[in-house]
């Protein structure tokens, strides 16, 4: 059975580590609008939803349908293109590490071995080479989505034109 569009709310706020509070004080509502919709007593206006996508970092597909849909477009025109890398790490030493750069930057950094430079840290290293392959050949959307007891790691191409 398809998840309704509050647990859909809920998984996707829970996946990046937000209370309900604190959703709802980025989406400028009171914790009583995120609980009800949540609870499917109703639903979020039709405005609200691609806010609610931007500040869980998932698509609108994925608040309505309850899945990201990664897509396969007919060009690779990379300028309008955006790589977005999520890691959430809960455990002993927390870390919280959102990332967004142009997919071109990504790739030329990536060939010239300056990823890790330009990401701050060992990050640009985890990044499995097909990830760019998916970005060479025009892949939009969820491309890497794991989650472990204590990590969250998300990396999605996001294209200016949707």
């Amino acid at each position: 059975m398809k998840a309704s569009i509050g647990q859909n709310i809920s998984k996707y706020r829970k996946s990046i580590g937000l209370t309900q509070a604190e959703l709802a004080e980025k989406m400028n509502v009171s914790i009583q609008a995120i609980s009800k919709w949540e609870n499917d007593i109703c639903c979020p206006d039709i405005e609200r939803i691609g806010q609610l996508a931007y500040v869980l970092n998932t698509s609108a597909e994925a608040i309505i349908n309850g899945e990201r849909i990664t897509t396969l477009k007919q060009d690779s025109d990379l300028t309008r293109r955006i790589l977005s890398i999520t890691v959430n790490h809960t455990g002993e030493e927390p870390v919280s590490v959102n990332l967004r750069i142009p997919c071109e930057l990504a790739l030329k950094s990536h060939n010239d071995g300056s990823l890790r430079a330009l990401m701050g840290g060992d990050y640009g290293d985890e990044i499995p080479e097909s990830v760019f392959e998916m970005i060479k050949n025009g892949v939009v959307g969820s491309v890497v989505d794991v989650k472990t007891d204590d990590t969250t790691v998300k990396i999605e191409v996001v294209d200016y034109d949707n």
